[in-house]
Formats: structure tokens, C-alpha cells, sequence
């Protein structure tokens, strides 16, 4: 659907109507293009709700915006010319206090318009599962450095980095499902790696980008603790339960 570039293309908001879904809804969109928002909910949500748009493109802001509702399911399978108004835009932006998400969003730079994440949280955010995530030429993957919420499974994205991970003050780190290269940066040391993300045979490598340690315990099996520094790394393979070293490098 082309749209008034002035104008929310589609805005589900409380109590009634198709621009006012109240309860379970389930949204396809092929085509959102020429329009200021591409989707906004801002309404409660009492089930699950699925979201699924196939393209958005031409987008002055985000293509799809959350300031309300909990347990959606929302995937943008393409997204291009997203923020053209040079507003720090994203895929989708998921700015509210809320809970039970699926994310992925697909989302690229095409002409001069650089989209600034694909997706981004910022609230207290609970129970977060990014299934999928590519962005291209995008300032961030994921950016959930604003977010105080718990459960994300996802990596906090704090520089420009792909792939970026910081180590919670507890000491443990989240990991991305579907990858397996991870800058760490941050002040926290690592004392674990969270156990949602131990799959049997997966392999990962961390590179760091700052001075902090690695602790051997918990469900890090290594040689000894690792006092990392910028630019070494360190290769984790996992047998369901532990994570274990299979080697380190000093750079």
C-alpha cells in the first residue's frame, strides 16, 4: 500500500476498529511504502499477536513501531530506505514496557538513507527471543543498550560492531542463536554464558575489545581463568549443559 508520506500507514491503536485492535490480532502486509511510519501498535494485548510484513521501504521513521502491547510476534522480512528523515530510525523499534516478544527483521541500506538498527529496545523489556536479524550497512544489528529488561536473547549492541555482546553485572553474557562470532566489550567480567544458549555441538568465538577476565567455573570449562585484552579471542564449543575452551589467542 502507498501512503501520504505524512502519515502512519498503519496504526493499531485501543479500543475498536481496524486502526484500533484490541486483543488478538493477526496482521500480513505485503507492501508499505511512502509514508512516515509504516506500522504503529499502541494498543494492549491480551494473547499472542502475530505482525508480519513482507516489504516496507520508503520509510521517513521506523517501519514498524511498539509503544504498547505485550506478547507479539513481529517479523519485517525486507526493509529499505528506512529513515530518510534523519531521525535515528529502525526496523523495528520496540519502545515501551513490555514483555514476550519475537523479533526478526531483515533490513539493509539501499541509496543514502542509513537505517540505524534493525531493531531496537528501549524500556524495561522482558522476555525477548531475536529469531533472526540481518542488517546491512546499518549502524547497529541490535541496539538494547537503552533497555533494563531481562531474558533478552540477544547481544547489547554498544558499538557499531557486528554481533556485539556485554557481560551482564552477574557475570554472565547472552549469545545471539543463529551466530557464532561475538565482540565483547564492556567493564563486566564473564563469569558464565546462559544456559538457553548451550545447544550441543554449537562453536563460538569471542573477540574482545576491552581488558576484562573470563572466569573458569560455572559452565565454563577452560584452562585456567583469561585475562583478556583488545583484539584476543577465545573458542567455546558446547555439549549441551557446559562450554568448553577449545583454544585462546593473545593479538
Amino acid at each position: 500500500m502507498n501512503f501520504d508520506s505524512s502519515s502512519v500507514g498503519f496504526d493499531i491503536q485501543s479500543p475498536l476498529g481496524y486502526t484500533g485492535v484490541f486483543g488478538v490480532h493477526d496482521i500480513n502486509i505485503a507492501q508499505i511504502y511512502n509514508c512516515r511510519m509504516g506500522l504503529r501498535h499502541n494498543c494492549p494485548t491480551t494473547g499472542f499477536s502475530r505482525i508480519q510484513i513482507a516489504q516496507a521501504f520508503d520509510i521517513g521513521t521506523d517501519a514498524v513501531q511498539v509503544t504498547s502491547g505485550d506478547k507479539l510476534t513481529i517479523r519485517l522480512d525486507a526493509a529499505w530506505d528506512i529513515n530518510k528523515a534523519a531521525l535515528n530510525s529502525c526496523g523495528i523499534f520496540i519502545q515501551s514496557s513490555g514483555k514476550d516478544y519475537v523479533l526478526s527483521a531483515n533490513v539493509q541500506k539501499r541509496g543514502t538513507n542509513i537505517p540505524y538498527a534493525a531493531i531496537a529496545l528501549d524500556g524495561t523489556i522482558d522476555d525477548v527471543l531475536i529469531e533472526n536479524v540481518s542488517a546491512k550497512d546499518c549502524t547497529f544489528d541490535i541496539l538494547r543498550a537503552l533497555t533494563t529488561g531481562t531474558n533478552i536473547i540477544i547481544g547489547a549492541c554498544q558499538t557499531n560492531k557486528s554481533r556485539a555482546i556485554t557481560a551482564t553485572v552477574s557475570g554472565g553474557i547472552p549469545v545471539i542463536l543463529s551466530q557464532n562470532l561475538f565482540y565483547v566489550g564492556g567493564t563486566n567480567n564473564i563469569g558464565q554464558i546462559d544456559s538457553q544458549f548451550c545447544t550441543t555441538g554449537r562453536t563460538i568465538t569471542l573477540v574482545f575489545t576491552t581488558s576484562i577476565t573470563v572466569f573458569d567455573g560455572n559452565n565454563l570449562k577452560l584452562n585456567g581463568n583469561f585475562a583478556a585484552s583488545a583484539d584476543d579471542t577465545l573458542t567455546l564449543t558446547c555439549d549441551g549443559v557446559n562450554w568448553y575452551e577449545v583454544s585462546r589467542s593473545t593479538n
